[in-house]
């Protein structure tokens, strides 16, 4: 993560290196579990380079994970309200 981000530093930095850095960044995230940040870190490398492959699919995948957490996350409050 640390690695990445003074990547992102860098000056001079071409769209594709700052998307890859993004991307990698993103990688460290989800492992951290910090699916909201990798998710905002993805969707600027897809807007600096569209239609990357795996930038597209991990993004998937992350959007998966916050929908799923964020639907376990209202089943449990709503035991607390019922």
């Amino acid at each position: 993560l640390r690695y990445a981000s003074a990547a992102l530093d860098v000056a001079d930095i071409t769209d594709a290196e700052k998307a890859k850095a993004l991307y990698r960044r993103a990688l460290a995230e989800i492992g951290l579990k910090d699916e909201d940040a990798a998710q905002k870190d993805l969707e600027e490398a897809n807007r600096l380079v569209p239609n990357d492959a795996a930038v597209v699919k991990e993004l998937a995948v992350v959007k998966k994970a916050a929908a799923e957490r964020a639907k376990k996350e209202k089943a449990a409050y709503s035991k607390f309200f019922s």
